[in-house]
């Protein structure tokens, strides 16, 4: 009897290894999930930010394949339950953080932002698989913090 008991606990054992390595799996799989495109509102600096003032990150955006610092201030989804910190930890190894693309004239205004300029970006935000992309629906000046 007590053979057949160490048979079951062995199977039940094996399956529940099965069932580990599959919730694993799916676990590291949706990390890379390819999430719908959503809002999302970035401030910061272009360049350079002002002595003192604090960033959650430094990202690298590339417009037309030309990179351009910017130091995030304030991450915030729009509309979908997502953390801004989860959108940080994953863009954080990736040389270029995101390409940003859309109307010319709003693209124009982003590089042509003077140094330690603080402003608002609004878009369409699109991660997973491939380049990760901002399409700029805005861009707005903001006061720069004292």
């Amino acid at each position: 009897m007590s053979g057949q008991i160490e048979g079951v606990a062995r199977r039940a054992a094996r399956w529940l290894s099965v069932l580990a390595i599959v919730a694993a799996a799916h676990a590291a799989g949706a990390q890379i999930h390819r999430h719908a495109p959503f809002l999302l509102r970035i401030e910061g600096f272009v360049g350079e930010k002002p002595e003192g003032v604090t960033s959650v990150a430094r990202w690298v955006m590339a417009v037309d394949g030309t990179p351009y610092i910017f130091h995030v201030t304030k991450l915030r989804p729009i509309g979908v339950d997502i953390a801004w910190w989860n959108i940080i930890s994953n863009l954080e190894p990736l040389p270029v953080t995101l390409t940003l693309y859309g109307d010319p004239r709003l693209i124009e205004r982003f590089t042509q932002a003077q140094p330690g300029e603080r402003v608002a970006l609004i878009g369409n935000f699109q991660s997973g698989p491939g380049p990760v992309t901002l399409l700029l629906g805005t861009i707005e000046p903001l006061a720069t913090p004292n």
